[in-house]
């Protein structure tokens, strides 16, 4: 390779390199490492489980899923507020032009500004989860909510794609949760 085409190689590596722009990137995870099933190693691979699985999973509860949600693309925004109305100050006026009591109207700011919170799904890894262990049950029936499913969910009944969506989405409620607990917090 001449030095001149190595040259221009270079230099059309780094024009590219600054057009990122600071963004990079990431590689996938070399290994599965989401929540398997009846999978070899997975949460209810154990031979002789009983058919029901209870979730006690309870959906963090607070402050956040009262307060209405507004989009916006202000990074700083200020809120003003009112925080009510102070006592009166003065005493009663004896004649008409007298100066009476009076009151004050308390108010503030809040503001909110952006921030970064970022949570990121298991690697998954599509024939791990098609494997089934042996002797491992696939006849699990869920007691209560996960993944907005109740009771009456049927692993074994399940066909490949409807296994890995149900992965999928499981990862995907993974992240939701984290979320909630983190955000819930700074509210």
């Amino acid at each position: 390779m001449s030095q001149e085409l190595l040259e221009r190689l270079v230099n059309a590596l780094e024009s590219v390199d600054k057009s990122n722009d600071g963004q990079h990137t990431k590689a996938p995870g070399s290994i599965h490492s989401g929540a398997l099933l009846t999978q070899p190693g997975g949460l209810f691979s154990v031979a002789g489980i009983e058919q029901n699985v209870i979730s006690t999973h309870v959906a963090p509860q607070g402050l956040g899923a009262a307060l209405p949600a507004f989009p916006s693309n202000i990074d700083d925004p200020r809120f003003g507020f009112i925080t009510g109305f102070g006592d009166d100050i003065g005493t009663e006026a004896t004649n008409p032009c007298d100066d009476a009591p009076k009151g004050y109207m308390k108010s503030g700011l809040l503001t909110a500004t952006f921030g970064r919170v970022m949570r990121q799904t298991e690697t998954i890894e599509i024939d791990k989860i098609l494997h089934q262990k042996r002797g491992a049950s696939t006849d699990l029936r869920l007691m209560g909510t996960v993944l907005g499913r109740g009771v009456g969910m049927d692993i074994g009944s399940m066909n490949q794609q409807a296994i890995l969506d149900m992965v999928i989405e499981a990862e995907m409620v993974n992240v939701g949760v984290s979320f909630e607990r983190k955000l819930g917090n700074l509210i």
